[in-house]
């Protein structure tokens, strides 16, 4: 057995991408979780590259997603940690989609926001439902 490095995917420290799903497409989709753009290696090619940058605004407490999961039909969503919404990421070709709560809330993190009651709270959560 060999090891390799590939790719160029920018400076190192930090934590990057959090978790990592693999596609349809044989690619390994990694999900971001202190920069706003999704990582993609290709195991094949031996090639591994960045896109999305700008494609949403990240949340103000970065730490944004947290892994992800595969659907059925190919799609991948990426966990919401620190953002209130999630990342809808389609590796046919490689676009991303923010999908945000109906309701003008933070949801799971930070717990604190906003300030209601728990009750009120969870009436508020009990309405969100991702459009």
């Amino acid at each position: 057995d060999t090891v390799s490095v590939f790719g160029s995917v920018g400076s190192s420290g930090g934590t990057k991408w959090r978790g990592g799903v693999l596609a349809p497409n044989y690619a390994i989709y990694g999900m971001p979780y202190s920069l706003s753009e999704v990582l993609r290696i290709d195991p094949a090619e031996g090639a591994a590259f960045t896109f999305g940058r700008g494609s949403y605004t990240p949340g103000p407490f970065g730490a944004d997603f947290n892994g992800g999961v595969l659907s059925p039909r190919g799609i991948i969503y990426a966990m919401p940690f620190r953002m209130n919404a999630v990342l809808r990421i389609d590796p046919a070709n490689d676009t991303l989609t923010l999908m945000t709560p109906k309701c003008d809330i933070l949801v799971g993190w930070p717990r604190e926001a906003p300030p209601a009651g728990e009750a009120t709270r969870q009436a508020q959560l009990d309405c969100c439902r991702v459009r």
